[in-house]
């Protein structure tokens, strides 16, 4: 079982760390796994076959640590392809946030690393109390097999025919997050779970079952409507395309949809009349579709598509990206929410 110490067997770190890649660094795009190599000054490649064996080889080298990886992943893993809920700031003075968590029952979790962790259900893994923010981040492994028919085999083996079929293991990890940065008067909490049956209501429960654990709220704090948000976006906002407009009447409901990609609603002759008389204090709520350009919003890793339900206070971005992506797009939507 290996050598001992302090009656715990020694854990190759190396190897953890090359699983860790295997199992996770590989399941990201092309784009950010060429960032981590270049931010590292390492070799890249032009394949993920490249980027998997010089990222094997940076670790046996000890270009690549640990706490490379773990840095690496608070930025890219799980942000985008996600759900984002939006809620009121926690009551509670931020000076104070560290040492209310330093006397938690969740005290042990604060920075602790979350790279190695592949639960079979949902689980708390690190917590970050920065002097900006506290981040809580759940994880959850999954593995699936993908076939590969290119590798599948026939062989005859003592006057039988046998067929192989061959399999690849593809693994990747579900990121549930609560943040609060302490410079903003709300808080998010944001999920890669299919907003189906009970899945978020539960989510939503776990998050602020913990988040009060805690100690930074007694209770969940009050959901966010981004009605506002959407009737703001979908007017003439620069580097904002509204593709889709839906607002909710008593018994009824309204849907302006541009068939035509990446024209917004505001383009069509048609629909720019029939969204310009609209009163939007005539309905309870409304949802939209809208597209950001990298473009016109020069510090986006890339355009982003994103959907807001106004009633639910949640917004939808599809294509992942990066931390700072959320940021901007979170904060761009609150500032339109709160605007009179």
């Amino acid at each position: 079982f290996g050598d001992m110490f302090g009656g715990y067997p020694v854990v190759d770190e190396k190897a953890l760390l090359k699983e860790t890649v295997r199992r996770v660094i590989v399941g990201q795009g092309n784009r950010f796994i060429k960032e981590l190599l270049r931010d590292r000054k390492l070799p890249i490649g032009s394949t993920k076959a490249d980027f998997s064996t010089n990222l094997m080889k940076a670790i046996d080298d000890g270009a690549l640590t640990v706490m490379d990886v773990e840095s690496w992943l608070v930025e890219v893993e799980g942000w985008g392809n996600q759900h984002i809920y939006f809620f009121k700031a926690p009551d509670i003075d931020p000076t104070t946030v560290r040492a209310v968590m330093a006397a938690s029952p969740l005290a042990a979790l604060v920075g602790a690393q979350g790279a190695m962790v592949f639960p079979d259900e949902l689980q708390l893994s690190t917590i970050d109390v920065q002097d900006n923010g506290v981040l809580f981040a759940w994880h959850r492994g999954n593995d699936r097999w993908i076939h590969v028919p290119t590798k599948d085999q026939r062989r005859v083996e003592d006057g039988d025919l046998w067929e192989y079929r061959a399999f690849r293991q593809r693994s990747n990890r579900t990121v549930v997050r609560f943040e609060w940065r302490f410079d903003l008067p709300y808080c998010s909490i944001m999920m890669q779970l299919p907003n189906e049956g009970t899945i978020h209501t539960d989510c939503l429960k776990t998050v602020w079952e913990a988040v009060s654990e805690a100690g930074l709220v007694e209770a969940a704090t009050p959901s966010v409507p981004l009605t506002n948000a959407v009737n703001a976006l979908s007017g003439s906002v620069a580097g904002v395309k509204a593709t889709g407009r839906k607002m909710q009447a008593e018994g009824a409901y309204l849907d302006m949809v541009s068939t035509v990609q990446d024209v917004s609603i505001s383009q069509v002759e048609a629909l720019r009349a029939a969204n310009g008389a609209i009163d939007p204090t005539k309905f309870h709520s409304a949802d939209g579709r809208f597209r950001l350009d990298v473009a016109q919003h020069g510090t986006l890793s890339r355009t982003l598509g994103f959907d807001i339900s106004g009633g639910a206070g949640r917004a939808r971005i599809a294509v992942q990206c990066l931390r700072h992506d959320i940021h901007y797009l979170s904060d761009l939507i609150w500032e339109r929410n709160v605007a009179p």
